[in-house]
């Protein structure tokens, strides 16, 4: 979401504490920018990795560009959240709706997006549990008509701490269109000092493979 999302506007939120039983929080944002978001699922398709797109940067969509910082039809977009949580565990549902004409300007195509997201985790002893879906429908305007499609991610992910090791396990699922796919990845950290960290990661994506390892001393 980081990579095509980023609302810069007005949010509001309220909680309500409940004691044992948790607290509740519901919440609204009014945000502009965003007109573009939906691009990169149908153009280029889902990727697992955690790059922020910077406010004002153009970033590569097929024939035209994604923005998540410019706003080209004037419109407002809006976001509603409800979420609970203790101690242990949260759930949370998100509604999104960019309001976008779905309409080209210059490099950039907008492209009309309604997205729902629903995510919990929980955490039981040394085990933590997570699980997060997203769903929806974007649209483009052409000479042609309008084209919509529908988008999805979902993952679940399993972690559990042993002494001063962490092992994880996720599995991804993905559609954009007509083209969907399956992810898992493996996890595995050390920590024997609250400021060193070691670990090695392998993902299986999409036909594709990596490999990656980590080492980190905070000073």
């Amino acid at each position: 979401m980081g990579e095509e999302f980023r609302p810069v506007g007005v949010d509001l939120t309220y909680t309500h504490r409940r004691g044992a039983a948790g607290a509740f929080t519901a919440g609204a944002t009014a945000y502009i920018g965003n007109d573009t978001f939906g691009a990169l699922p149908l153009d280029r398709g889902w990727a697992i990795h955690d790059r922020w797109t910077l406010l004002g940067e153009h970033v590569p969509s097929g024939r035209f560009f994604t923005s998540v910082s410019a706003e080209t039809d004037g419109r407002i977009g809006w976001s509603a959240r409800g979420k609970w949580n203790n101690d242990r565990g949260a759930i949370q549902l998100t509604r999104i709706d960019n309001r976008s004409d779905a309409l080209l300007y210059g490099e950039l195509f907008n492209w009309a997006t309604q997205f729902n997201i629903a995510g919990a985790d929980h955490t039981w002893r040394e085990w933590t549990f997570a699980a997060e879906s997203g769903w929806g429908k974007t649209a483009i305007v052409t000479r042609r008509g309008r084209f919509t499609s529908d988008i999805r991610a979902s993952y679940l992910l399993v972690s559990r701490r042993i002494g001063r090791f962490r092992a994880t396990l996720r599995g991804d699922e993905y559609l954009a269109g007509d083209d969907d796919g399956t992810g898992l990845t493996a996890a595995f950290f050390w920590e024997p000092d609250p400021r060193l960290r070691a670990g090695v990661e392998g993902i299986a994506a999409g036909g594709e493979k990596r490999v990656a390892a980590e080492l980190r001393y905070r000073f």
